[in-house]
């Protein structure tokens, strides 16, 4: 278990409570494109990716409003030949509202929606140097009590371009409510 560092510590944000948070839908797709240029390190895809996203991946994925305000997305899928995992694409949440609990509420309403499809696993792909991603997903699975692992997915050498190891990230299993 583990191939990073266990400096993580418990969040215990709440969300704001005039967050609203649902699945997404083409119309969202330009905001999530705009919201993930403005969270570093996440990879920035062809806004052509992100409308393909919110139409074919739409019930695995989440969005949180402030009003008419995008200010969070988590994308995800299930896993091809492993529909009991949901992998986590990307989480971006806004600048401005950071720190109050948003990914884990946008994730944990998923986690909800998606305990139909009995999902009891959730993946991501988080670099080292992601200490924000790395407390959400242990802090996770503390919520959730369930083990959590990580190991290398990705060196870095197998990346065309330059880009950090990637190390996956397996939660679970969990329960059907997330905890």
């Amino acid at each position: 278990m583990g191939g990073m560092p266990d400096e993580l510590s418990a969040a215990g944000y709440i969300a704001t409570p005039s967050i609203t948070i649902r699945q997404p839908s083409a119309d969202d797709a330009a905001d999530i494109w705009r919201l993930t240029a403005t969270c570093a390190p996440l990879d920035l895809n062809a806004p052509y990716v992100y409308l393909l996203w919110c139409r074919d991946f739409c019930q695995t994925s989440i969005i949180a409003r402030n009003g008419s305000k995008l200010v969070g997305f988590v994308t995800g899928y299930l896993r091809p030949g492993d529909a009991a995992t949901l992998m986590v694409w990307q989480v971006g949440v806004s600048p401005a509202v950071r720190r109050q609990g948003i990914a884990t509420a946008m994730i944990d309403k998923l986690i909800g929606i998606q305990s139909a499809a009995e999902v009891s696993y959730v993946e991501a792909t988080v670099t080292s140097g992601n200490l924000p991603s790395r407390r959400l997903f242990h802090g996770l699975a503390r919520g959730w009590k369930a083990p959590v692992q990580d190991d290398i997915l990705f060196t870095a050498q197998e990346f065309p371009l330059s880009h950090p190891t990637e190390y996956l990230y397996r939660i679970g299993p969990i329960s059907a409510q997330g905890g």
